[in-house]
């Protein structure tokens, strides 16, 4: 029950990918990593432009299948994303 409700705090429900707020507890912790350990940082962000055209244009339910499948690719290229 625990481990589902951490999902469920962690996780956005759609996409299956890591939320905001855990994106920022994580980050947290890897910035103190590096600089900790010295080492370099790399962060990842992504941004769909024109994504309201899509809902606009072709309904939320589009725009859900469309963030569903960007959600499907970052969790295959990134398995660090994966819960």
């Amino acid at each position: 029950m625990e481990a589902e409700l951490q999902r469920l705090a962690t996780v956005d429900m759609l996409t299956g990918v890591f939320n905001r707020r855990h994106f920022f507890v994580l980050a947290q912790c890897e910035f103190a990593r590096a600089v900790r350990d010295r080492r370099p940082l790399t962060a990842l962000a992504m941004d769909l432009d024109h994504f309201k055209v899509i809902n606009d244009t072709h309904g939320h339910g589009a725009g859900d299948q469309v963030l569903t499948q960007l959600g499907a690719l970052i969790r295959q290229t990134f398995p660090a994303a994966r819960m």
